[in-house]
């Protein structure tokens, strides 16, 4: 069968969303590779042009070649038709039907950690202590194996002892950045090489948005290490938040060109990180009871109800009732928090509104702002707009 779904996966004009069409309609691959006209042209979906690729390319001579060379390299092949297939990717009908790994089988979910090629020494601070906070909890670390941020993030996980999933911009079998080789071995003797193309495949910058997609697809959470204004690393985090994913940004300098892409996402809604512990008490993640890390908050909720406990679990409630245990209203607010209640005593105001009263001091800002925010005080508006709960809770 696995050689009928390479050919499926190569067929011109045949993307991800046809291939699930055509599973859905036929028993398997074999059966869509001999199926006549007529019977494609059934599927819904599937049109004159489609079908007539399908026919045309009616050749198992390539897809034979790949799967010489994935044996004969130990890379291996997963499927929208296998278990380990994630749930996440089968809820997005655009996301790859085939993928080509080496290295352990991947484990599902987990956080990426993205941001520049060229990152300033906070930024590796920060991604490093993140990956091995999340490497010593059992939580897959995911990045892109680039130079920089993800670099930094895949070597801190594994020196923690932890799992990491690599996603590729090329196939499994290549180097990119070539300085990175020694990495690439590291990371694929205990975790993950993942790329959506096939062994030989160079990287490419045309290739890196379908790279991008997946991880975004993959992970559950998004942090947003550093980004300048076109940042590779910002589109994944852009494409996290079309796909409803938790996303957060570190806060940095307005001076600086690596923060120029942070410092916007945060203005249109992704969560301030400012610690590690914020991706514990994620709405969006909880850890899960295996070494396979984090389970989903909607997965929580089904299991208290099944028992008879329900429990509102949605990402708001959950990330609020657990910060509230961790910060009770009756510790002291510092000078900043009570500044920026003040300011918003009378309306709502923007995010850079608020910036401009703190220019002296816009670390203790956007802490500041975390901390009201988890302590369920601020709540983000649409627009990048921040309001006092309490001025929602009274309008409705």
């Amino acid at each position: 069968m696995l050689l009928y779904f390479l050919w499926l996966s190569l067929v011109k004009g045949i993307g991800p969303v046809a291939v699930k069409r055509l599973l859905a309609h036929f028993s398997g691959p074999e059966e869509i590779y001999e199926a006549e006209l007529e019977d494609l042209l059934r599927v819904e979906g599937i049109g004159k042009v489609a079908a007539a690729s399908l026919v045309e390319a009616r050749s198992l001579r390539e897809a034979s070649t790949i799967l010489e060379r994935c044996q004969k390299k130990n890379i291996r092949i997963l499927t929208c038709l296998d278990e380990d297939y994630p749930d996440s990717l089968h809820a997005i009908p655009r996301a790859p039907a085939l993928l080509y790994y080496s290295g352990v089988a991947p484990k599902k979910g987990g956080v990426a950690l993205v941001g520049s090629r060229k990152c300033s020494a906070y930024g590796k601070e920060v991604a490093c202590e993140a990956a091995s906070y999340l490497a010593r909890h059992n939580v897959p670390v995911l990045s892109g194996m680039a130079a920089g941020i993800d670099g930094y993030a895949h070597t801190a996980c594994l020196k923690a002892g932890g799992y990491t999933i690599a996603f590729l911009g090329g196939g499994v079998d290549t180097v990119y950045p070539s300085e990175h080789r020694e990495l690439k071995e590291k990371i694929a003797a205990s975790g993950t090489l993942l790329s959506f193309f096939p062994p030989g495949t160079p990287a490419h910058p045309s290739r890196f948005p379908s790279r991008n997609f997946l991880m975004a697809a993959w992970a559950d959470t998004i942090l947003l290490v550093e980004a300048g204004k076109k940042s590779g690393a910002l589109l994944i985090a852009e494409y996290g938040m079309k796909l409803s994913k938790k996303v957060m940004a570190v806060p940095g300098s307005i001076y600086s060109g690596q923060s120029v892409g942070t410092n916007a996402l945060l203005g249109r809604g992704a969560e301030v990180y400012c610690s590690p512990e914020q991706l514990y008490c994620s709405g969006l993640l909880t850890y899960g009871d295996d070494k396979s890390g984090f389970s989903s908050a909607n997965a929580r909720a089904k299991k208290t109800e099944i028992h008879g406990q329900p429990e509102d679990v949605t990402p708001q409630k959950s990330l609020m009732s657990r910060t509230k245990k961790l910060q009770p209203d009756a510790r002291k607010r510092s000078a900043s928090e009570s500044d920026i209640l003040q300011l918003l005593e009378t309306s709502p105001m923007s995010m850079d509104q608020l910036a401009l009263h703190f220019r002296d001091n816009r670390s203790s800002f956007f802490e500041a702002l975390t901390m009201l925010e988890l302590d369920g005080l601020l709540k983000r508006l649409p627009g990048g707009i921040i309001s006092l709960t309490r001025q929602i809770d009274e309008k409705i």
